[in-house]
């Protein structure tokens, strides 16, 4: 039985809370036997300090560390809809980041 695979982000309000969660929920995708993807790791630590000075960069920053998440799940199980999503997040990100350069 094949499983399919997963990935991990986590977001916390203290810096490491994040890495403690993933870690964990790393070790229950081993004992489900889920091939978990190693790389790119996204732990978004202090999210609601950074949002507080630089909301619209922090709000961007997420946005791309989602859609690179998405577009290596793609690339493994070579799923069309989550290609479009990963290119939807993707967009997203180019528009908050401009809506962040122009201080709006």
């Amino acid at each position: 039985m094949h499983s399919k695979p997963g990935a991990v982000v986590s977001a916390s309000l203290g810096g490491i809370g994040g890495f403690g969660a993933n870690h964990h929920l790393r070790q229950s995708l081993v004992f489900l036997n889920v091939p978990a993807m190693a790389q790119p790791e996204a732990y978004i630590g202090s999210r609601w300090a950074s949002m507080h000075v630089h909301h619209r960069w922090a709000q961007a920053m997420t946005l791309i560390q989602i859609a690179i998440a998405l577009a290596a799940i793609t690339i493994l199980t070579r799923n069309r809809r989550l290609q479009y999503l990963a290119y939807g997040g993707a967009a997203a990100a180019v528009a908050i980041g401009a809506l962040a350069f122009a201080h709006i």
